[in-house]
């Protein structure tokens, strides 16, 4: 319901928590009602209860104030340690119940108590948030349905709320409580299922649980008390949590006998499909998943579509992301400068994280068909694969020409990778690769994408040369590859579907579609369904994993975009400048002209907005890492086949200026001040090097400076600020002479992508977390740096470029990607047809 900061109250110099609720339920609320009905909770005294210290508005945003307990949360306890001692668990509950008691006496209801809503402070418990969603609800007037909430988790809702009884009372919190204490005993909910539909209906019409069954140390009188809270009528539970902290102090206590096992007859099966339809009509598909947020859907029960967020540490990379078989886990990687690139695990159902030790610098994952191991590419070398129950990671393929991602035969018997001269096999227990389809034409091993068919006979691919466009299909048998599907990548077959990117005629991947497929004769019928407008594909492949009846994607409304800030510049971005993510964006020298680069070749835009204009060959050429002469007239930038320039005139053509060297990559830097074209090496050993050679080629290079991965020359051709992370924690951005000497460092809190600015006195850089810095530099007699200096900014920045105005264009774009969506029962969106 809203978002968090950890703010500084000057006032009594404390730390703070601020929680702005989020526009969209702001909106629907009204301030004047909010704010009166949260005044309510701020009269909340108890040892166990976080208080409300301040709440107000602000530019139409309502906000709510608590205090910052240094610790955290017993959902990540639970999640380190899965279960807690047995004294432990009881003497949280029993403090919980006492808080509660306190606050129930006052007419007021939690509704939403939950691991997360319980803060651990030197082993005391917090709970936070109370009395909000009440404000919530009363403030909203039952409109909250307009906003795509819900209040309260699944898992820990009471069968009142679970059928939408909005008069809920202190036996509501006495149920949650009683799911909470269970959950700590036990390692899981009292009731689990594979969406919120299903967890509802076992809330309303399972059996009773007992924990002793899953445990058999807890007490029966623990257990007795658990099972009187979780009872389905709410006049059967504890009067009170006070009534229900003495149960659980009290050894004689006992309630009826302990429930039988869960029914498996089909009569069980029938009461449960009955109350899933029950809750699914009631909630439709805006049920709330507690870790999932949901948005505005059709009132169907299928399909569901929710939000799936990330702590802000440790979000999601933009490669990396699969389901097992079950469709109830998900592993995606982390990012590299949050969480070192490892591999997570994500339960569907519980919300629990746990990782996957050992692979550290992982990229591109998939989950094995029998569900044991997760492949991922290291580097560009290697692939690995690792048991998901945990374990040391091993080596299945290594080629010094590099490897694609890599995919899991049919069957699960061998992994499938594209690398040079086709498509390969190996074991995951390590050995000699083996090339098992040849290709004419190489496959790109950045963004290989293979999908073998049932039978394991044919293969569906995506075209990569040009890039990502359309869907091949593969015979293992005949060794005959034909295309099959135009614009299109990302293939996925799953049970009769076909799941694929379609390609707008210029720019990256936009829809995710579904089609009935047949893999017998490999051909399309009935409609192309939309399943999502405007999915990003960052390095040309889409973060997307498919199984069973769930599909997880990235969609982002907002996209990196060009603003100008300073200067009397509002800070607006710029209209008509391509915006999409994975394009690449240089100001020119003189600053009037903007090159962009990307998948779809090489556009220039005037600084001050204006339609883009293709330069070069019109088609499909890689065009990334755009770089202008000093005088303005030609762009040296990435393609296919190395690096090139070309001139900025209409008709001008490309030419190669520097080949790719098979035993390193290259990036495009520039020109140095004799006209040399300046390069970064970077060799399969992860080590690089800043080199210049003659514009034109056919010379040896010459090494400026080992260590670096990026550069930039200063105006006058005489300094070089560069981005190295030799001997370091981090990439740190350094200057130095052209023509040597000592290397000065200027960042303090790492570095990337430096500019020089026009009067060649300052350089500009962007930290690993989004931020930018200017760092102003005396450079007669010396380097002599001034402290880096924060350039405001609302988003995180990639890159920072200086005008000769004193205005800058900055590079902005969206957080990290720390939200998918989840999309469950997917194939019903055309009707089931």
């Amino acid at each position: 319901m809203a978002t968090v900061f950890l703010a500084q109250d000057v006032r009594h110099g404390r730390p703070v928590a601020l929680k702005v609720l989020r526009p969209e339920l702001a909106a629907v609320i009204g301030a004047e009602r909010f704010l009166t009905e949260i005044r309510v909770t701020a009269g909340l005294r108890h040892p166990n209860l976080l208080p409300l210290f301040d709440s107000g508005e602000a530019d139409s945003f309502l906000f709510y104030v608590m205090p910052y307990v240094e610790g955290e949360t017993l959902r990540d306890r639970l999640e380190r340690e899965n279960q807690l001692p047995i004294e432990e668990s009881v003497r949280i509950a029993s403090e919980v119940a006492e808080a509660l008691h306190a606050a129930h006496e006052q007419g007021v209801i939690h509704r939403d108590i939950k691991p997360a809503n319980i803060l651990m402070s030197r082993s005391r418990p917090l709970v936070s948030d109370f009395g909000i969603a009440l404000a919530v609800t009363a403030a909203g007037d039952g409109r909250m349905t307009e906003t795509g909430l819900s209040l309260g988790t699944p898992h820990y809702m009471s069968p009142e709320q679970a059928t939408g009884d909005q008069r809920v009372g202190p036996r509501t919190d006495v149920y949650a409580l009683g799911c909470v204490l269970y959950e700590m005993l036990v390692g899981e909910p009292p009731f689990t299922g594979s969406n919120a539909q299903a967890i509802l209906g076992r809330i309303i019409s399972g059996d009773p649980v007992t924990a002793t069954r899953e445990r058999a140390s807890v007490p029966a009188h623990v257990d007795a008390a658990i099972r009187k809270a979780l009872e389905k009528l709410p006049a059967d539970r504890f009067s009170d949590a006070q009534d229900f902290a003495r149960a659980l102090a009290d050894p004689a206590f006992r309630h009826g006998e302990a429930g039988p096992p869960a029914a498996t007859g089909a009569g069980g099966a029938a009461r449960l499909a009955v109350a899933s339809t029950i809750v699914a009509v009631l909630f439709g598909a805006a049920a709330a998943w507690g870790w999932l947020r949901p948005m505005p859907s059709p009132s169907a029960p299928t399909p569901l579509r929710a939000a799936l967020l990330f702590p802000a540490d440790s979000g999601p990379a933009e490669r990396g992301l699969a389901l097992s078989p079950d469709g109830k886990e998900l592993a995606f990687v982390t990012l590299p400068n949050l969480d070192g690139a490892r591999i997570w695990i994500r339960s569907l159902e519980t919300g629990r994280r746990r990782v996957l030790e050992g692979t550290e610098g992982a990229s591109e994952i998939a989950w094995s068909p029998l569900g044991d191991r997760i492949a991922y590419r290291l580097g560009t070398t290697e692939i690995r694969v690792v048991p998901v129950g945990g374990g040391p990671p091993t080596t299945a393929a290594s080629l010094e020409g590099g490897v694609g991602p890599p995919h899991w035969d049919h069957d699960g018997s061998r992994l499938l990778f594209a690398a040079e001269g086709g498509l390969w096999s190996a074991l995951d227990e390590g050995g000699e690769p083996t090339l098992v389809f040849p290709t004419e034409d190489p496959l790109d091993t950045d963004n290989g994408v293979v999908e073998v068919l049932p039978g394991g006979r044919r293969f569906l691919a995506s075209a990569l040369s040009p890039p990502i466009i359309d869907v091949l299909v593969g015979d293992f048998e005949t060794g005959e590859m034909d295309r099959l599907l135009e614009r299109s990548g990302n293939p996925h077959y799953e049970d009769g579907w076909l799941l694929r990117l379609t390609f707008g005629p210029q720019g990256p991947a936009i829809t995710l579609v579904a089609q009935r497929f047949d893999p017998e004769s490999l051909t399309t019928r009935g409609p192309v369904i939309p399943l999502a407008v405007g999915i990003p594909t960052p390095f040309g492949n889409a973060q997307m994993a498919a199984r069973g009846n769930t599909v997880v994607f990235t969609t982002r409304e907002s996209r990196p975009g060009l603003a100008w800030v300073g200067g009397g510049a509002d800070g607006s971005m710029l209209p008509g400048a391509i915006s999409e993510p994975g394009w690449m964006h240089e100001l020119s020298g003189d600053g009037t002209r903007i090159a962009t680069g990307g998948f779809r070749g090489l556009w220039l835009t005037m600084s001050d907005g204006g339609l883009p204009r293709q330069i070069g060959e019109q088609g499909l050429e890689r065009a990334f890492r755009p770089r202008w002469s000093p005088d303005g007239s030609r762009i040296l930038y990435e393609a296919g086949d190395g690096l090139r320039a070309i001139g900025t005139r209409a008709g001008d053509s490309a030419r190669l200026v520097e080949p790719w060297d098979e035993s390193s990559d290259l990036r495009a830097v520039g020109w140095g001040p004799g006209g040399e074209i300046l390069f970064i090496a970077f060799a399969e050993d992860g080590s690089s090097e800043l080199r210049a050679s003659d514009d034109g080629g056919g010379g040896a290079a010459r090494v400026l400076q080992p260590g670096a991965s990026d550069a930039f020359v200063s105006p006058d051709g005489q300094w070089i600020a560069y981005v190295s992370q030799q001997g370091r924690s981090g990439p740190q951005v350094l200057v130095r002479s052209w023509a040597g000497g000592v290397e000065q460092r200027i960042s303090t809190d790492g570095g990337l992508a430096p500019r020089w600015a026009p009067s060649g006195d300052a350089v500009y850089y962007v930290t690993p977390t989004g931020g930018a810095r200017v760092v102003s530099l005396t450079l007669d007699g010396g380097i002599r740096a001034s402290p880096p200096r924060a350039i405001p900014a609302d988003l995180p920045i990639s890159s920072v470029m200086p005008h000769p105005d004193g205005r800058l264009l900055l590079v902005v774009g969206p957080p990290a990607m720390d939200e998918l969506t989840v999309l469950r029962d997917w194939q019903g969106i055309d009707g089931g047809g």
